[in-house]
């Protein structure tokens, strides 16, 4: 009679064991589908928020204009002959905070930085033509309108000391710009014009400020206090 029972308990006990290892099969399963799902879900609100944001013109991360707004603008701006200031920013070492905090952890950055570039500056218009570049995530633009090269270079100074009290510290390099209202010129030609500082920012070290020198009248000259020994490399086209 005892051997009958351990033989009915060694039975109960496979089977219970059977049991379980089907259950957790099917957990695993179930997991899967979830998962799937999840992804499949993830990516059809990654497209709904592409499409929203192509629609609104806006910038779902940060919240401000993206691309298309920022060439609307800069159109304008140009078509109503008013001088202004164009300032392109890139924020710097961007790799190494996805490396070390991730991409949540970088976009929190991001946004943070986006927000620190805003409230740097002091009037609102100012603050309503930020916009954030929609090829690059580190990449943002500023339209002066009534700006000079000097205004253009004080803004931009003021974005790098608000980039730089940030809880994690943000440099950025950042090319500078002028239209005088008058010369021929285009959204592309100004872009590509302060993209060109930009890069020359960077390779002159990062976090710092590089203006366009254009040939100006003596009164409206603008001292490179920046970088004293480099000439205008490039112009407007005119």
């Amino acid at each position: 009679m005892t051997i009958d029972r351990y033989v009915l308990f060694d039975g109960c006990l496979i089977g219970a064991v059977g049991y379980l290892g089907w259950l957790a099969w099917q957990l695993r399963s179930q997991m899967r589908s979830l998962r799937t799902l999840v992804d499949a879900r993830g990516w059809e609100v990654w497209n709904r928020v592409s499409v929203l944001e192509q629609l609104t013109s806006f910038d779902a991360l940060t919240g401000m204009g993206n691309q298309r707004m920022f060439e609307s603008t800069l159109a304008t701006a140009l078509r109503g002959s008013t001088k202004l200031a164009l300032l392109y920013i890139d924020l710097d070492g961007l790799k190494p905070l996805n490396a070390s905090l991730g991409h949540q952890g970088a976009d929190k950055v991001i946004r943070s930085a986006a927000l620190a570039i805003r409230s740097s500056l002091r009037r609102k218009a100012d603050r309503d033509n930020v916009f954030r570049r929609s090829t690059a995530a580190d990449e943002f633009f500023i339209v002066l309108a009534n700006a000079s090269l000097e205004t253009g270079i004080l803004v931009a100074e003021q974005c790098l000391t608000s980039l730089r009290s940030l809880p994690i510290p943000v440099t950025a390099s950042i090319g500078v710009v002028a239209w005088d209202g008058r010369s021929p010129s285009s959204t592309e030609d100004l872009e590509r014009a302060a993209e060109l500082e930009m890069e020359q920012a960077k390779a002159d070290g990062r976090g710092c400020v590089r203006p366009l020198l254009t040939n100006q009248r003596s009164d409206d000259a603008v001292p490179n206090a920046i970088n004293p020994d480099r000439a205008a490399r490039h112009t407007l086209a005119a």
